[in-house]
């Protein structure tokens, strides 16, 4: 069959327009729906916004390299860089971290209208190329399949992505099926490669996707083409990654040689207990797609059946036989690591082998010119089948007011820039929740973020249960030092039970009973969206004085004991390792630093005797070209304590001063606690004035 290039009629138009409209429909309905990246679908999202910034801002580096999904970071940095021309008040990075929302949305529209191109696309090029409208129709239909993926088809993550590479394969394979050339040409070769570059990067379960125009293109020298072309392109694409690409190696690794989900469980290549259960979950969880599993399979076979081979297209049994060889391949990695939105691409594959399943055959009805509107209306009533399939699984909030968007309403207008400690959970109704997620991702550039969202947030406080720790943006704090700066405080707690957390609770009752806390409430509740809002009044004056210094070190590197290998503390009540670095080029004050290098990275160890809920304050002024540097907390097992950060709080000729923080939790059950100073950079460091202050914990008093 010879390409017929012919632009479509008005009806025809029409036709091809109609998928494409309802699906961009469906996802701006969604959007609409829960509206919050941060209420609902903050993971992945907010760690790629930062990611994307960082590309914005002119700097490579991916704290998400494992999926490694960087052709998501170019496009939010390409929306980041967008949607600030239209903004420009404040510089870049502190524009996207006040307004975070206003970024995502921009990326999350931008990938609803790049899917909608995609399908549009898809349906017009085949059908002026082929002339086929039942074919050019069918083809738009391959993100309809997954419910999941049309869920997700407007978030800000890997699987949107993953879906617009696998639509672009499968035109580029139908211009071959029904074309007359023996091979995909050198034009659908490139085309292949730069959509198989761009699922390969996005995320690694689409590696067998690879291996497809493999099966299809014929001859070494094409083969090395596309072999050529992709490596290029994913090498262009993986740039952003480059500098954290140990990342992806060790995820990779934690993956393969680790039994449970996301490399947890034990050590091993499989579970085959858990692989078949994930198996038989993917077969009766959607009878939809198991039947078009067998009808592939079915295809595959007929053509074994004697007299039946000559009746079918070898393009096509290629291509649906690749494609059947590929969706095997997923089947294993995914049963071995199975989540339901792992399937998206792979309902992507299996509609499009089902495609050309379909149009195997060559007398089919699907290619006679006299049934070629039923066949085309049949496959608009399948589309319509698989839209109804959809709205009927998912179900939209009345007047898209879903129950998430009532808590931030509340918050919005009753806490708004007030004190707010939040409770780690799996959402949040804050922002703050969501940019502090994604700053956790933001690899060498997470320092410089810290001090920013510390400047604009500087009353939002978080508490990890798990840890038992109160923290800022920089370091741990004290809950006493948290709720002496203001006479009202927010708690947020999202839970299914309506309970606060044990230790927490525990916490606020012994303050309660100190009078430090005059009232403790819940103010505000919303058990569809588990949103559970308490209001803390405190007695700031009490709590102002509350705390006693139990102890103040100073080390300034002048004093070393007699051995010549530690350094003593101001007060020789301490000794700190590694004198044997001491050194007179630079100083902060007095004549001596500590020098740390890539040899000797380690410096300023010292042993503290604590009690459970001590607070320990610690500063140091460092000289270096890098910021490189962390004060270090760590313990002797079995409390397996690690706490590490820095932040400049000052500067001075060349000099600039960090401190970290830490709480020690009330599951604390040792009696010492190890602070040290950790330089991980690639030159060297100075150190003087390591200053250590321990304030006494709360005392331990009956609860009610």
């Amino acid at each position: 069959m010879h390409f017929i290039t012919r632009k479509p009629c008005n009806k025809e138009i029409c036709l091809l327009l109609l998928f494409p409209l309802v699906f961009c429909a469906l996802q701006f309905l969604l959007k609409a729906d829960y509206k919050y990246y941060y209420t609902s679908a903050y993971d992945p999202a907010y760690a790629f916004l930062f990611n994307g910034l960082n590309l914005a801002g002119g700097e490579l580096g991916s704290g998400i390299a494992g999926f490694p999904g960087t052709p998501v970071q170019i496009f939010v940095a390409m929306m980041i860089r967008f949607g600030y021309i239209f903004r420009g008040s404040l510089p870049l990075l502190e524009d996207v971290l006040t307004d975070p929302e206003y970024y995502l949305n921009m990326a999350g529209y931008g990938i609803i209208l790049l899917n909608t191109l995609a399908i549009l696309l898809s349906g017009t090029i085949l059908f002026s190329h082929t002339r086929n409208l039942t074919f050019s129709l069918a083809i738009q239909l391959v993100p309809f399949l997954s419910v999941t993926g049309l869920h997700f088809g407007s978030v800000v993550m890997c699987e949107p992505f993953l879906v617009f590479a696998i639509q672009g394969i499968a035109l580029q394979l139908a211009l071959y099926c029904f074309g007359d050339h023996k091979s995909p040409g050198t034009r659908q070769i490139l085309f292949l490669s730069l959509f198989a570059s761009i699922g390969l990067t996005t995320k690694i379960v689409i590696i067998p996707v690879f291996l497809l125009p493999l099966f299809v293109i014929r001859g070494w020298t094409d083969k090395l083409k596309y072999i050529f072309f992709t490596i290029m392109i994913s090498a262009v694409l993986l740039i952003p990654a480059y500098p954290d690409w140990n990342l992806f190696v060790n995820w990779f690794k934690i993956l393969l040689f680790h039994k449970g989900i996301y490399g947890y469980g034990g050590s091993g290549v499989i579970d085959v207990g858990l692989f078949m259960s994930s198996i038989k979950e993917i077969f009766t969880g959607d009878l939809v797609f198991t039947f078009m599993f067998v009808l592939i399979l079915s295809f595959l076979f007929i053509k074994l059946l004697p007299g039946v081979k000559e009746y079918i297209s070898h393009k096509n049994y290629r291509i649906v036989a690749s494609v059947f060889v590929v969706i095997m391949i997923q089947l294993i990695m995914i049963g071995k690591h199975y989540l339901p939105h792992y399937l998206i691409s792979m309902y992507s594959l299996i509609m499009t082998g089902m495609l050309f399943s379909l149009t195997g055959f060559k007398k089919s009805f699907f290619l006679s010119k006299h049934f070629k509107w039923i066949s085309s209306l049949t496959v608009i009533l399948a589309g319509v089948l698989l839209i109804m399939r959809f709205l009927q699984s998912f179900h939209f909030s009345p007047g898209f007011k879903h129950p998430f968007k009532e808590t931030v309403a509340y918050v919005n207008k009753h806490v708004g820039k007030g004190q707010k400690i939040i409770v780690k959970g799996y959402s949040s109704a804050f922002k703050e929740f969501g940019l502090y997620f994604g700053m956790s991702f933001s690899s060498k550039s997470m320092g410089k973020y810290r001090t920013v969202l510390k400047k604009h947030y500087p009353n939002t406080y978080f508490y990890n249960p798990e840890q038992e720790r109160y923290f800022d943006w920089i370091s741990d704090i004290s809950p006493v030092d948290i709720l002496s700066h203001c006479q009202i405080t927010w708690l947020f707690r999202k839970s299914k039970t309506d309970t606060i957390p044990v230790n927490l609770l525990n916490e606020l009752r012994k303050m309660k009973n100190a009078g430090l806390i005059k009232t403790f409430d819940l103010e505000y509740k919303n058990p569809e969206a588990y949103d559970y809002l308490y209001k803390i009044v405190s007695d700031t004056i009490a709590l102002n004085k509350y705390y006693n210094v139990k102890e103040a070190i100073l080390c300034d590197c002048e004093s070393i004991g007699t051995d010549g290998e530690v350094f003593v503390s101001n007060d020789s009540g301490h000794i700190f390792q590694n004198a044997r670095m001491r050194s007179a080029d630079l100083a902060y004050s007095g004549q001596y630093a500590v020098k740390a290098d890539t040899d000797n990275p380690y410096v300023l160890g010292v042993r503290l005797k604590v009690s459970k809920n001590d607070y320990i304050r610690t500063s140091v002024w460092k000289n270096a070209h890098d910021d490189k540097v962390k004060i270090v907390m760590t313990d002797d097992m079995p409390n397996n304590i690690y706490s590490a950060g820095s932040s400049i709080i000052n500067s001075k000729d060349g000099w600039q001063k960090i401190y970290m923080n830490f709480m020690i939790p009330m599951s604390f059950k040792g009696e010492e606690i190890y602070l040290y100073i950790w330089y991980n950079g690639k030159d060297s460091c100075y150190f003087d004035d390591f200053k250590i202050e321990v304030f006494e914990g709360m005392p331990v008093t009956d609860q009610d």
